[in-house]
């Protein structure tokens, strides 16, 4: 189990104190066979590459990436098909050039546009913490995972640009926290029917309104 405290601020900081690394997507291919990415030089630490995999199970229904075949250095788009019951477990993976895992100490990740109240839900078991505006909307629930639920009744444009989110756009995201990690999970889940399919979109963001920090801590046996 986890215990939750909340704390408000102006600004978010990043878990424990440390500066969190900020990755570079922009190097990345889409792997429509396995449904999975891979990026090159997400990050540069002591003058150690860094790459990342993401691997999904089941596999994503498609990538944005995949239709494009471009990728943003601040973010990239995976989607669900939207019928209840739909989800799909993202890992996330870090090696150097040889392929050895690798630890870092502190990672952020945004997910912005979690904009399907109760219907695009997020699931985590690794984070240490979580931001959004004071103003969000989402739910958190505690249990043996931690669920963030979409926050919006209506759907949110999604942004243009990730160095100026509005705040309605900033209200329906969330920065998620990771220390002294070689791997971590996300899932992803539809529990409320749609249409269409339900886009989740990762991405280097910040928050420039108040925002209140959420922070998970190891129940002591």
């Amino acid at each position: 189990m986890l215990r939750i405290s909340t704390l408000a601020a102006a600004l978010c900081l990043s878990a424990a104190g440390a500066q969190a690394i900020t990755l570079d997507f922009s190097n990345g291919s889409f792997n429509g066979t396995t449904d999975s990415f891979s990026f090159t030089n997400v990050a540069t630490i002591g003058g150690q590459q860094i790459d990342m995999s993401v691997t999904s199970s089941p596999g994503i229904d498609s990538s944005n990436e995949a239709n494009n075949g471009n990728f943003a250095t601040d973010r990239f788009q995976v989607n669900l098909d939207a019928s209840d019951g739909n989800r799909s477990r993202l890992t996330f993976s870090f090696f150097d050039t040889v392929g050895v895992p690798v630890v870092l100490d502190t990672i952020r990740v945004g997910i912005y546009d979690l904009d399907f109240v109760r219907g695009e839900v997020v699931e985590l078991r690794d984070a240490v913490s979580v931001t959004r505006t004071q103003s969000s909307a989402h739910e958190i629930v505690e249990g043996s995972t931690l669920r963030i639920l979409g926050a919006s009744e209506t759907n949110v444009s999604n942004p243009s640009d990730l160095s100026n989110l509005s705040a309605a756009q900033q209200d329906v995201s969330v920065l998620l926290d990771f220390v002294s990690v070689s791997s971590f999970e996300i899932d992803l889940a539809v529990e409320r029917d749609g249409g269409g399919g339900r886009n989740f979109f990762f991405g280097n963001f910040s928050f420039s309104e108040p925002t209140v920090t959420t922070e998970f801590v190891p129940e002591v046996s």
